[in-house]
């Protein structure tokens, strides 16, 4: 095995860079059990990601770890290496090795290519799935020429063979294949990205293969399309191919061609494989063979939406909107009505974390100090889903009663009643709410996002176990809109452990003015449980013109770069361009960062904080809903403990960048 290389990624993360991607998989399968602080592990092709909480663990500790098991790899005593340099049971046993060290997933000599002896990770040894392709992508001409091939040959090379299904990244359901041909490996990427590549797009690109999940920007070689959903949510597994599984290409025109789905995923994707075939071979489009159009992809509509948490019915029924899951809430749930979503108001929570294996990143609020003060002022578990808002311009009526609190930017918070008397209240407060009162928040002074929680929380129904929507990945409930209703969860636990509704106890309900249209009863002044410990003061957010500064540790790949970028980098202002969201924050610097090294990185876990360089030389920023792999070099990354800070850095503001000791 070649020797570890162990990188800081921040202060929150290691990179472990090895010498292949049968060497990466090997040292991941060997791991076992994970120290306690260690939140994860991404493989990616010559890499592991580890991040890790760096308030339980140390980088150091983290680099000892993997070293311990590099070496009881390169020893072969990881609970049973073999002697080819993989694990028993992982993606190298088995495996024939192509070029570059990369597996390929053909049979063992003599062995049955449809048998297990192939590999794959974890309990997935030996799951297959054959993927349709229509060969006739707008790239497939070209790669032909440059392999020397002809179609025909080459649709014949990339069906010829199993591939395996190496790492997830990029987008869900974008996988990684890994081995097949070797003619294929070191196709290079297209020298400019395509602005659209469609869902399903079957591609090629330095020695991986792999399916566009939806569609989306991508610089990859187009070879064909397949009909098949790589990511459905309607599915029990919405991946159609996870890390593990092996992959076979066959040619959707090929006389008498058949596939099937794995059993645990056949039930949930269509009538039968039979049947889909014979559409798909008539009919080239998605539509014609039963596909979703890219509208309807998964996570956006079908999948998510809001829920009556008193209608318990509604936590397994699909919605196809916001609008349409709150028409079917029950009339006496308590529930905020968007009169005005602003500029941008989305559900977020603390995110999904976990899930790296389906390529879903981990996403959540950007300002999470900032909606954990907002839940604990409304005596809410601090992870409970708040409203994330924009620039302001929200407004809210309250439908029954509620108790809110806003909190992170600075802006102007008005609270009135139906009759249109002003009401108290004021940021970083619990305001009470009665029917038909409204909430609004004004234009924002400084900062970007303010966080709204309701005590209760927001009955929002969970997608792969959290409420947060991921712009990048498209999964969660989509942006609210106006006429949008929210219900509020009834219950919350208070400080004794028992449960209270969140407006008081049943008593409550004969304050609640008539259908009649009956006035409410006076406002009283609402006073809640004392919190636990007083609440530290939130830093000033920024306005846009000041300047911002932030740490910055150097690293992983600072060494891509010329000797005198890390200066540039650390020397020069940095103005936050109109081109940021939740993804990343593009920089513009008056000199750009210039690379020392041609060719191209692998692509390799990313973190939110991290300062990626694409060819321009202008950095971008990684926010929270970040790729989880990438392939451009990072010069730096952001300290955790600052991460929430970025959250509220507005368009034109100008950012410093102060250099930090290396964990490592």
């Amino acid at each position: 095995m070649t020797a570890l290389r162990c990188l800081p990624a921040g202060d929150g993360a290691v990179l472990a860079e090895l010498g292949s991607l049968a060497e990466t998989l090997a040292l991941f399968q060997a791991l076992g059990a994970r120290p306690a602080g260690v939140e994860d592990v991404i493989p990616a092709a010559r890499t592991l990601l580890v991040p890790f909480d760096p308030a339980v663990l140390s980088a150091r500790a983290v680099a000892a770890w993997l070293r311990r098991a590099a070496s009881a790899v390169a020893a072969g005593s990881a609970g049973g290496l073999v002697a080819a340099g993989g694990v028993s049971g992982s993606p190298g046993a088995g495996l024939a090795k192509g070029p570059s060290g990369l597996p390929h997933a053909g049979p063992a000599a003599g062995g049955d290519p449809s048998g297990p002896s192939a590999g794959g990770l974890a309990a997935d040894a030996g799951r297959r799935v054959e993927i349709p392709v229509r060969y006739a992508g707008e790239d497939l001409e070209e790669v032909a020429g440059l392999l020397g091939l002809t179609r025909a040959e080459l649709i014949e090379r990339h069906t010829g063979t199993d591939y395996l299904a190496a790492f997830a990244g990029f987008a869900p359901g974008f996988v990684y294949l890994a081995g097949g041909d070797p003619c294929f490996h070191g196709v290079p990427r297209r020298a400019a990205p395509r602005v659209r590549v469609p869902a399903g797009s079957v591609a090629v690109a330095g020695d991986f293969s792999a399916v566009y999940p939806s569609d989306s920007p991508g610089g990859w070689q187009l070879l064909g399309a397949t009909p098949w959903r790589m990511w459905d949510m309607d599915r029990a597994e919405p991946a159609l191919v996870q890390p593990g599984f092996r992959v076979r290409f066959r040619d959707l025109d090929a006389p008498g061609a058949v596939w099937s789905l794995p059993a645990s995923v056949g039930s949930a994707a269509s009538a039968g494989s039979a049947a889909l075939a014979a559409a798909a071979a008539q009919a080239p489009s998605r539509e014609a063979a039963g596909a979703p159009a890219p509208s309807a992809l998964p996570g956006l509509s079908k999948s998510s939406g809001l829920v009556d948490s008193s209608d318990p019915s509604a936590a397994s029924a699909p919605v196809s909107a916001l609008a349409a899951a709150s028409a079917a809430a029950a009339e006496p749930a308590a529930a905020c009505e968007v009169l005005d979503a602003g500029l941008q108001t989305l559900v977020q929570d603390e995110g999904r974390p976990g899930l790296t294996r389906l390529g879903v990143s981990r996403s959540g609020a950007l300002d999470r100090g900032a909606m954990r003060r907002a839940n604990r002022l409304v005596d809410n578990p601090p992870g409970l889903p708040v409203l994330e808002h924009a620039l302001g311009g929200l407004r809210l009526v309250c439908r029954g009663r509620a108790v809110v609190a806003v909190t992170g930017a600075t802006a102007p918070v008005v609270a009135t009643s139906a009759s249109g008397m002003r009401l108290p209240a004021a940021a970083g407060h619990p305001i009470e709410l009665r029917e038909g009162d409204e909430l609004r928040i004004g234009r924002v002074r400084a900062g970007v996002r303010c966080y709204v929680a309701v005590r209760g929380g927001w009955a929002v129904r969970p997608v792969l176990g959290s409420c947060a929507t991921d712009i990048l990945a498209g999964l969660g409930p989509a942006p609210l809109r106006r006429g949008d209703r929210i219900p509020i969860g009834r219950l919350v636990p208070n400080r004794g452990g028992a449960l209270d509704a969140p407006g008081g106890d049943a008593g409550d309900a004969a304050d609640a003015p008539e259908a009649s249209g009956a006035a409410a009863a006076p406002h009283a002044p609402h006073a809640p449980d004392a919190p636990e410990a007083p609440e530290a003061p939130e830093a000033a957010p920024p306005r846009a013109g000041e300047r911002v500064f932030l740490d910055v540790i150097p690293g992983p790949r600072d060494d891509w770069f010329e000797a005198g970028a890390l200066h540039r980098l650390l020397s020069q202002d940095w103005i936050v361009t109109p081109q940021s969201n939740r993804v990343g924050m593009r920089l513009a610097g008056a000199e750009p960062l210039v690379r020392s090294r041609a060719g191209e990185l692998p692509s390799e876990g990313t973190v939110a904080g991290a300062l990626q360089v694409p060819p321009s030389g202008q950095p971008v920023l990684f926010l929270a809903d970040h790729p989880l792999t990438g392939g451009y070099p990072v010069i730096a990354v952001v300290p955790v403990g600052q991460l929430d800070r970025l959250a509220q850095v507005p368009v034109g503001a100008v950012l410093r960048f102060r250099r930090a000791p290396r964990p490592l």
